[in-house]
């Protein structure tokens, strides 16, 4: 059995999605940041790498934003 997965938006590498049971704890914060539930961005392609580490990290686009400065 294949388990579930998640895509990747615009994924080039071998890598074009990961485990759905990954991104499922971030649900709330996916919500949040896209106003869509998983299964909508799912159905849309995705998040891009950037979108799900943001949300993998329970961050808000302000607190990425925050990140990203201090780098």
């Amino acid at each position: 059995m294949t388990e579930k997965q998640f895509p990747i938006l615009g994924a080039k590498g071998k890598i074009k999605s990961v485990p759905w049971r990954l991104v499922e704890p971030h649900r709330e914060q996916a919500m949040q940041n896209h106003r869509q539930s998983l299964e909508q961005l799912a159905s849309r392609g995705g998040l891009c790498w950037v979108e799900l580490f943001a949300v993998m990290q329970d961050w808000t686009w302000h607190e990425f934003e925050q990140f990203t400065k201090t780098r």
